[in-house]
Formats: structure tokens, C-alpha cells, sequence
């Protein structure tokens, strides 16, 4: 029997903290002597995040790292790559410090191997031959940070710059023979995902100092983007290149830069943190790697020589990340009906090591998301997923059609992804539809795609939110009366632009968005300092550009309701941002709610915080739009309507 419950009032069992428990992170796995590592950020432990470490055959995983340490790198504030292993020794950068500790067998207690104040580190790789690391240094500098290429002597902390001079560095690649160092480089105003360039040179230590030859030049340039190199045996070295619009794999050879397998799909990840990798050498003559195209993620096995794919049969649809060593495979991954995972294939048999959660329900309580393309402006296409209302014996009344919430991912060259998100599942089961769109800047479509919001922030990801809900609606599948929107940081720009400078949505949500783009990239980190230059326009130039695609300056033409929800320790988008929008707001009379929690930084970690954020804006909508749901609401204060 079917119960008919208006859309938006579902009895979901689904609750905040439902998804507060399901939102254990997992990162960057690797094999590391005849092991799978990788990195656990943890709600119920305030977002710390743990090594956590599987050996081959073991029947469990362990932690560690032991309490208080946490493995978290703050180099461009994302960090990334923030530990490594070698011979069972673990480094790793300790996130209260940013100095790099180590973990010897036998001893659980760490060491400090570093003590450089005003210093973090990232990006940390081993010399397979030497008692050295290398990683990235950010050093505190006045008006801004310095990057260098270092190398840490593991016998007693010493740094030692291999290369500076320019604005960043990733990527460092010692090769196997250890005579040679790879890594990449670029310079503002360019986003790793614009341009860089490879580099190799000479690598020798005379009386206990590192230090590189001359460099060459691989491949990159300031419109071509270079990620993830690697060396393929002794002297070759592999990387990824958009050379051809996709990231697709390369090499270089006595010939010069040749492709390893073309193809319109993308073999990397824009590069907002250190360490990121989706392929991997798998022995001498063969490597594994990841690909996305159509929004699907596949994998393979790729032999070097004849170019010949053997498909890898996993039960994921995405992969964040993929890692192989000695014929072994390690992967990160999901699909719509399971949690990312991480995986490893040891060349024989599928061993699922980790989940991120157990589903508490069984497969038909979820909403499965269906693929959708849609016409925007300038004649172009914009993707999504759209996920249908969904909670076993309910429907909505005959002739009515669910309210749609369209989400905005961040980046904005993000991408979203067939993945189980119980955050989605959260509102589907409450009668909500949901649109999560894929719209133009974001990865996956090859850089054309990427590009095309250069020059139109705010307008083109707006235009593309807008005319998906609209084409959702025209299908009958949302209520075009009830179309909301939300979204975080640069996603929530999308937001706070599309309730500014048009009347579609109902309402919307901004998770640490930005207000107001110029204050918001001149107090930001470095590595976003001049990420505007190419979304809007340089500075002072185009200043009237930046002015005119304001939320804040604009905020008088905002007249739906809109809730804030901002973490207080955030660098990235300073809670100023939020704070002025919704003062201004409020004062103009508008529906205005503001929640804000201390202690999170960009991107809430902490069960807690999840859950509340969650629960505040679903009441949020209950009260603007008049739902009455079947289920307890807290209590939060909305101003101009209490």
C-alpha cells in the first residue's frame, strides 16, 4: 500500500546524523611496501585524519597514527600529499604544526623530523635510494607566501631548496635510478589546470647536499597543462597532458613526446591538492589508470609497448584515485548505490579494505541519479544528474510534481559524480527532487568545456543552474513554483548570483560562499589570489566587470529567502563574506537566515557541524515554502519572518 504525502513532507528515517555518521572521508591511497595506506578524516573525531595502514594478508586494517597527530597538509590551504612510507618508516606532516614527523617500526610514538617555524610542507615522496625526502615548502613571506622545491635529510631535519623562483611547485618525481628529478611548476596569474611545465634535470648529493643540474623542459607551456608525472622504468617518463583538449596519458621517448592510449576522455583531476593520481606504473611494460568520460569513470590496464587496454571490471562508476605497485592496484571509488571505497586488486582478487559507510538501508530507499544534458546559453550544453524523489510506500499527491533543489558543486572546476551522497538522499527522501549540475567550467568534458566560463563567473554557471532547473520543470519533474538552490564556496558565488540577478529560485542556500569576488580574492590564500584574472578579468582593468557580478554590491535585488552557513576558521573564503551579505540583506527586509560554526574551516568537518547544517536548511525551506513535514524541525531564527 502507497501513502500519499505532499512532496517535501516525506517521514524520511534518514536524519542529520545519518549523514554526519556516513561522512567518514577517505584519501589518497598507495601501496607502500607490500601494503594499501591511505587517510581517514574522521566527524566523530573533529575531521582528524588518520593513516591508516592494511598489510597483505593482514585480516584488518590499524591506525597509525595515534591521537592528537593528524596527517593534513596546509600548503594553498587544500594541501594534499601530506605522508609517505619507506622500508616502514612513515613521514608525514602533522597538521597543528605543519612540520613532518616520523613513525620508525616498533615505536608508536612519533618524532619530529623538522623544526621549521613559518614553514608547512606537502606533496612528500622518499628516494628510493637516499635518506631523503622531497615535498613543496610554503614558507610565511610578506605580501605573500614563498614555494620551493626541497629535500629533507631523514638523518637529522635539514632542508635543502632544490629550486625556487617560482610562484608553485608540485609533483616531485625522483626516477628509479635515482641520477635524475622530475617535477612541475607554474606561475600566476595561471591555475595548475591552465598551464605548467615538466621539468627533468641532473640529481646528485655531494657531502651530504642535494641539489639538481640544469633543468629541461619536458612538455608543458602557459596553455598547456601538465599533471601527474611519473617515471616509466629507468629513463622514459609518463605524464598527463591537454595538449589535445583531454587530459590524456603521454611519454617521451627517443622520438620525443608520443601518446600512450588517445582518447576524448580525461586521465587526471584538476590540481587543487597535492598528490592527486588516477594512474600509476604497474611493472616494467604495463600501468594502470582511470578515466572519465560521459560523467562515467572507467579503469585499465594499459601495456606499454603494443598499446593494447585490458578493461579492469570494478563495481564503481567513479574513482577519486588510483595507485599500483608491483602488479598490485589500489583504487578509491564508488558508484550510486555504494560509498567511496577503497579497493585493492592484487591481481587476481577484488578486496574491498574500507568503506566510507554501510548503507543502513536497503538499495531501493535510494533515489538513483539519471544523466541529463540540456541546452544553455551561447548554444552550448550543460550536464547533470537528476535524482527523483524516493522513500518506499509514499508518492506525491496525482498532478503535482516535487520541489527541486539544484546544487552547485564547488571549484568551480569540479565535477559531481554517480557517487552515494547521503546528503542527496537526505532531501530525496524527504520528497525532494534533486538536480546536481555539471555545469560549463567544470571537469571532465575535456578544457574546451573547462574554459568555457572564462570571462562569464556568475553568468555562464548561473545560466546553466537556471536553465536546468527550467528543463527539469518543462519535464514535469520539478515544480517550477518551487525550485531552490544551493551550493558552497565558488558554488555558492552560483547561488548567491542566480538570487541577485534573476527570479527563478524560491529560495537558496550558500554554504562559505563568496559575496562579493574582488574582497573575497584579495583575502584569499595565494594559490586563488589571481584565479579570478581568468574568470572575470585582470585587475584594476576590469574592475567594473568584478563590480557589476557582485551579489553584495548588488544585494538590494534580492528578494527570495536565503540561509548562510559558514565556518568561522575559513581562509578561503573569510566569514566576512557572509557575514556582510546577510547583514545587508536583512536590512533590506529579506527572509535571512545565518548559522555559523566555530572551529570549521572551508568545507565542514565535523559531525556536529554536518548535522546541524543539514537539519537547519531543511527547516529553513519547511518555513519559507510552508511545508508541513511529518518529522521534528529545530528551531532556528529567520529574520524578517519570525
Amino acid at each position: 500500500m502507497t501513502d500519499t504525502i505532499p512532496y517535501g513532507c516525506w517521514p524520511s528515517r534518514i536524519s542529520g546524523r545519518d549523514v554526519a555518521a556516513s561522512s567518514l572521508r577517505l584519501g589518497q591511497p598507495r601501496r607502500f611496501d607490500k601494503a594499501t595506506w591511505w587517510l581517514e578524516s574522521r566527524p566523530e573525531e573533529k575531521g582528524r585524519s588518520v593513516i591508516v595502514c592494511q598489510r597483505d594478508g593482514a585480516s584488518a586494517p590499524g591506525d597509525m597514527l595515534p591521537p592528537p597527530f593528524s596527517a593534513q597538509s596546509r600548503v594553498n590551504e587544500y594541501g594534499g600529499g601530506p605522508y609517505t612510507v619507506h622500508e616502514g618508516d612513515l613521514f608525514f606532516v602533522n597538521k597543528s604544526d605543519q612540520d613532518i614527523w616520523r613513525i620508525i617500526p616498533g615505536n608508536s610514538s612519533p618524532q619530529r623530523l623538522t623544526d621549521c617555524e613559518g614553514w608547512k610542507f606537502a606533496d612528500l615522496v622518499h628516494d628510493p635510494l637516499r635518506e631523503l625526502l622531497y615535498a613543496v615548502a610554503e614558507i610565511d613571506r610578506s605580501p605573500e607566501p614563498e614555494h620551493r622545491l626541497v629535500a629533507i635529510d631523514t638523518t637529522n631535519g635539514r632542508v635543502h631548496t632544490l629550486s625556487a623562483g617560482e610562484d608553485f611547485y608540485s609533483s616531485p618525481t625522483p626516477s628509479p635510478t635515482g641520477t635524475e628529478l622530475a617535477w612541475l611548476s607554474w606561475s600566476h596569474p595561471r591555475m595548475p589546470w591552465d598551464g605548467t611545465r615538466l621539468w627533468r634535470a641532473p640529481l646528485r648529493v655531494e657531502k651530504g647536499i642535494p641539489s639538481v643540474g640544469y633543468p629541461q623542459q619536458v612538455a608543458g607551456s602557459d596553455d598547456e597543462s601538465v599533471v601527474q608525472p611519473q617515471w616509466l622504468g629507468r629513463k622514459r617518463l609518463g605524464f598527463v597532458s591537454d595538449r589535445d583538449n583531454w587530459w590524456n596519458l603521454y611519454h617521451t621517448s627517443a622520438e620525443g613526446i608520443r601518446p600512450l592510449f588517445p582518447m576524448e576522455a580525461e586521465f587526471g583531476l584538476p590540481h587543487w591538492v597535492y598528490g592527486m593520481r588516477s594512474w600509476s606504473p604497474l611493472d616494467d611494460d604495463r600501468l594502470a589508470c582511470a578515466w572519465t568520460r560521459e560523467g562515467k569513470w572507467e579503469a585499465g590496464i594499459l601495456d606499454i609497448a603494443s598499446g593494447d587496454m585490458q578493461a579492469l571490471d570494478l563495481p564503481v562508476d567513479t574513482i577519486d584515485t588510483l595507485d599500483a605497485q608491483d602488479g598490485h592496484i589500489v583504487v578509491l571509488g564508488g558508484s550510486a548505490t555504494r560509498f567511496n571505497a577503497v579497493l585493492h586488486h592484487d591481481g587476481n582478487t577484488l578486496h574491498e579494505l574500507r568503506t566510507a559507510g554501510s548503507p543502513a538501508y536497503p538499495t531501493e530507499c535510494f533515489s538513483q541519479p539519471e544523466a541529463v544534458s540540456f541546452a544553455t546559453g551561447d548554444n552550448e550544453t550543460a550536464h547533470g544528474l537528476y535524482y527523483p524523489p524516493t522513500l518506499p510506500g509514499v508518492a506525491g499527491p496525482d498532478g503535482s510534481a516535487p520541489p527541486l533543489l539544484v546544487k552547485c558543486h564547488g571549484g568551480p572546476t569540479a565535477a559531481t559524480t554517480p557517487l552515494l551522497d547521503m546528503k542527496i538522499q537526505y532531501w530525496t527522501s524527504r520528497g525532494f527532487a534533486v538536480l546536481d549540475v555539471n555545469y560549463r567550467g567544470s571537469t571532465g568534458y575535456g578544457r574546451g568545456f573547462r574554459r568555457a566560463l572564462y570571462g562569464r563567473w556568475g553568468q555562464a554557471d548561473v545560466e546553466d543552474a537556471i536553465n536546468g532547473a527550467r528543463a527539469m520543470a518543462r519535464e514535469g519533474k520539478a515544480d517550477a513554483k518551487r525550485l531552490l538552490v544551493s551550493g558552497s564556496s565558488a558554488g555558492g558565488y552560483t547561488v548567491l548570483n542566480a538570487l541577485t540577478f534573476h527570479d527563478v529560485f524560491a529560495a537558496g542556500a550558500s554554504y562559505y560562499g563568496v559575496a562579493d569576488p574582488e574582497s573575497a580574492m584579495r583575502d584569499t590564500e595565494k594559490f586563488e589570489s589571481r584565479y579570478g584574472d581568468s574568470l572575470i578579468g585582470p585587475l584594476p582593468e576590469s574592475r567594473e566587470t568584478w563590480q557589476a557580478r557582485s551579489p553584495l554590491l548588488h544585494a538590494r535585488r534580492i528578494s527570495c529567502p536565503v540561509i548562510f552557513l559558514q565556518g568561522l576558521d575559513d581562509p578561503v573564503v573569510p566569514p566576512d563574506q557572509s557575514e556582510r551579505m546577510c547583514r545587508s540583506l536583512r536590512e533590506n527586509g529579506v527572509a535571512t537566515a545565518y548559522l555559523e560554526f566555530p572551529g570549521e574551516g572551508h568545507g565542514f568537518r565535523q559531525a556536529s557541524t554536518i548535522e546541524s547544517a543539514l537539519d537547519a536548511e531543511y527547516a529553513f525551506y519547511c518555513r519559507v515554502l510552508g511545508l508541513e513535514p511529518q518529522l521534528d524541525l529545530p528551531r532556528i531564527t529567520i529574520h524578517n519572518l519570525d
